[in-house]
């Protein structure tokens, strides 16, 4: 991406910028604990490289093959599943209706 007053191209997620980066010198299986280990200095982005080092190990993805595309493809999977889990264990269709509201937030 191309921003004003910045220079250079950058990512729009440095993220998954640095989950691609481990994933390519580390290789997934480092990343595939088991729910709930994580880096206590650094939950968020361990959970994030836990979550989609085991989804793409599932996918049976080649990391070398990997780019900023694809691991942010496989993010929305991993986001879409886990929200339709979580929309089927709080929400019985047959006695309620609900919408679902997404949104991005750019800080």
């Amino acid at each position: 991406i191309s921003r004003p007053n910045r220079p250079g191209a950058s990512c729009a997620c440095g993220a998954l910028n640095a989950c691609l980066g481990s994933f390519k010198a580390e290789g997934l299986d480092v990343h595939c604990k088991g729910p709930g280990v994580h880096d206590p200095l650094d939950p968020e982005l361990s959970i994030l490289k836990q979550r989609l080092a085991r989804r793409l190990r599932h996918e049976k993805k080649d990391v070398k093959e990997l780019d900023l595309v694809g691991i942010t493809q496989a993010a929305e999977r991993t986001i879409t599943s886990d929200l339709e889990y979580l929309i089927e264990k709080a929400v019985d269709p047959s006695k309620a209706n609900y919408a679902v509201f997404t949104g991005v937030q750019i800080h």
